[in-house]
């Protein structure tokens, strides 16, 4: 902690280190999907609500977007499942948020939420793990999630929604990426990122077995670029994946904590090894 103040101490007065332009909602730990990498912990035993209400999310975006923040995504879990993202889409949109997406499995779009995606013009984000059918099932233990996500994507595209596919790769299917990229593609997807698995959460034993590893080294580093992640047990953190280094509390308000030292000192941190990255040391 000791260091943690001293860092933001010598940040406060760095304004490329403060405000909030990409705040995620993650508005629960359940989902019907079991992911082997899974860096939330996410899964079907997991319970749909926590600390958050609805009140308290559409506290959290009024609260963002007076901060100047005008891009939001809805995270899990599976967002799909929880009854108020409708709402809060529309909520969203209401405020004034210039960039609203659903980041889902695509296993459980119903028809009203399909609706209201090209109603209310929100962009999905999907993940596919390969063409093949029973690597990409393998790995979310869900039998039947590839064919369900391929139609859900398929949709999408017939409907012109904004979509974007990330490809995770791990040993299961290092093979396939190549191809699935390909396959991706041809159903007319334009924007495909592929990514490397994180070692935090159950994304630690998959990509390190019992291997301890630096919690910090593990993250990108470019969420320290104005973002700011919301669980749904209140928790404030810098990066959906920094589960390791909450911020502050719903309860106490958003800019409370992005005047916090504890906020400051993660993307002082985190922009150093940004840089140190691209000058290759």
């Amino acid at each position: 902690m000791d260091t943690a103040i001293e860092t933001a101490s010598s940040a406060q007065f760095d304004p490329a280190l403060r405000g909030l332009r990409f705040l995620w909602i993650e508005l629960t730990r359940k989902c019907n999907l079991n992911c082997v990498h899974c860096y939330a912990d996410s899964g079907p035993l997991e319970p749909l609500f926590r600390v958050m209400q609805l009140a308290d999310w559409k506290l959290v975006l009024e609260q963002s977007f007076e901060l100047g923040c005008r891009s939001v995504q809805f995270i899990g879990g599976e967002p799909a499942i929880h009854p108020h993202l409708i709402d809060l889409m529309q909520y969203s949109r209401a405020l004034g948020y210039e960039f609203v997406e659903v980041f889902t499995n695509g296993t459980v779009l119903s028809e009203e939420l399909r609706n209201a995606v090209r109603s209310l013009r929100v962009s999905l984000a999907f993940s596919i793990y390969s063409h093949k059918t029973c690597i990409h099932d393998a790995i979310t233990l869900g039998e039947g999630s590839w064919l369900k996500t391929i139609e859900s994507i398929t949709w999408a595209v017939r409907e012109g929604v904004d979509i974007s596919v990330s490809i995770i790769e791990m040993n299961q299917n290092a093979s396939t990426i190549s191809a699935t990229r390909d396959f991706i593609a041809g159903m007319g997807v334009a924007h495909i990122g592929i990514d490397r698995v994180l070692g935090v959460g159950r994304g630690a034993t998959v990509k390190n077995g019992n291997k301890d590893t630096e919690p910090l080294d593990e993250l990108c580093g470019n969420c320290w670029k104005g973002k700011l992640c919301v669980t749904s047990g209140g928790d404030l953190l810098p990066c959906v994946f920094a589960r390791f280094w909450p911020v502050g509390m719903a309860a106490n308000g958003i800019h409370a904590a992005l005047e916090g030292n504890r906020l400051l000192a993660f993307r002082s941190i985190m922009r150093a090894k940004c840089l140190d990255r691209n000058r290759g040391l």
